[in-house]
């Protein structure tokens, strides 16, 4: 009896780093070079099908970014990428400030907001003939984007081996990352433009949506939403539905898996950039669920201690 425990206890060890292991390899790696390999193409064509293209495989990789949790040294980096519900400022009209100038962009595009994908789609997408200057901007833009994405798969390509080492802290990085996700998705992508969340409750505005200008704010949710299938829903390759199983979750994780697929037939159910729609407030109610079954359900199970939240992210 002692014996077939231990060796049960071994096999689920030995199940859970298989796990880490695959989700570096079919995820996290699989995404950053995605997006490495798309941020270079708009950086030949400057093309707004490409702009598309690499904010869907960013969301991908913000959405489960391990790094900061493996090494403090990259807990900043995406907020040098991506600046959504960061601070009060008002970035359109800084950066059309900034098109009038005659300075060096170097001195005019000292903070990171003025060279993040938010201010990138602004000056891509704002209507008018685009000038040479804003041409001038966007490629600044993109080649301070590229650095840091390309710190990010420098990072996941020299650390591979942690991610076969200590199963159980890599189990809370990533329930923790699905969790923070989850949050951020129903309350800041979702429910503030909807004028669901509780910050602006029925104070609709399509304006608070993560993109605005190019109307890309459905493409930038499907691309969370499908990362956290590869992470959780029922794939070709073990990922992290197999912890849950081995923790003998099974009904919670069918809850999960209806939530999100639920999520993304309403996502795609609803009228072009509509955030007053039934669909998005259906959309709105089932990551509602899903937060709550990462939140509550999963994490009791699993035993994993969640990290705080910032509520307001302001």
């Amino acid at each position: 009896m002692k014996t077939l425990l231990i060796l049960i206890t071994l096999h689920l060890l030995l199940y859970a780093q298989n796990v880490g292991e695959s989700l570096y390899e079919n995820v996290l790696l699989k995404n950053i070079v995605e997006a490495n390999q798309n941020l270079h193409k708009l950086e030949k064509t400057l093309n707004k099908d490409d702009f598309t293209n690499m904010m869907m495989s960013w969301k991908k990789v913000q959405t489960l970014y391990l790094a900061a949790d493996l090494d403090e040294d990259y807990i900043d980096t995406p907020r040098y990428i991506d600046t959504f519900h960061e601070g009060k400022e008002n970035l359109y009209r800084q950066l059309d400030r900034i098109l009038l100038s005659n300075d060096a962009l170097e001195i005019e595009l000292f903070k990171n907001s003025t060279k993040s994908i938010n201010a990138l789609e602004y000056l891509m997408f704002k209507s008018g003939e685009q000038t040479h200057r804003q041409k001038e901007m966007v490629v600044y833009i993109l080649k301070h984007i590229a650095q840091h994405l390309q710190s990010i798969e420098n990072f996941y390509k020299t650390s591979q081996k942690l991610f076969s080492q200590e199963s159980q802290k890599m189990n809370a990085f990533v329930m923790n990352a699905l969790i923070e996700s989850s949050y951020k998705l129903k309350e800041w992508r979702v429910g503030d433009p909807a004028g669901l969340s509780r910050k602006y409750r029925n104070k609709p505005d399509a304006r608070r949506s993560e993109y605005p200008v190019s109307k890309l704010s459905y493409s930038a949710i499907e691309a969370i939403l499908l990362t956290h299938q590869a992470v959780i829903g029922k794939q070709e390759f073990v990922n992290f539905s197999n912890v849950v199983r081995s923790a003998g979750a099974d009904k919670e994780l069918k809850n999960v898996r209806e939530h999100i697929k639920n999520a993304l037939k309403s996502l795609y159910k609803a009228p072009a950039y509509d955030f007053e729609s039934q669909e998005i407030k259906e959309l709105y109610k089932e990551l509602t669920a899903l937060h709550n079954a990462y939140y509550i359900s999963l994490i009791g199970v699993l035993k994993i201690t969640s990290k705080i939240l910032d509520a307001d992210g302001d």
